[in-house]
């Protein structure tokens, strides 16, 4: 068995907000999700889960046929 260490690096040492907001809105519209503009991100930084859920119309049965 080996040692391993994970580092969660995402927001520390990298900022990868931005390129996951941009992956996102890429296949968003294959799933028929609203995209995210980069003025909302701060807003929806200090919602619960379902206020980005909500934003992006995704819904249960959505997450689970993906």
């Amino acid at each position: 068995m080996r040692d391993v260490i994970i580092f969660d690096f995402d927001g520390t040492l990298a900022d990868t907000l931005e390129a996951g907001r941009e992956i996102f809105n890429r296949i968003a519209p294959d799933y028929g999700l609203a995209t995210v503009e980069a003025d909302r991100i701060a807003e929806l930084r200090h919602l619960t889960t379902r206020g980005p859920v909500s934003y992006t119309h995704l819904t249960l049965p959505t997450i689970y046929s993906v």
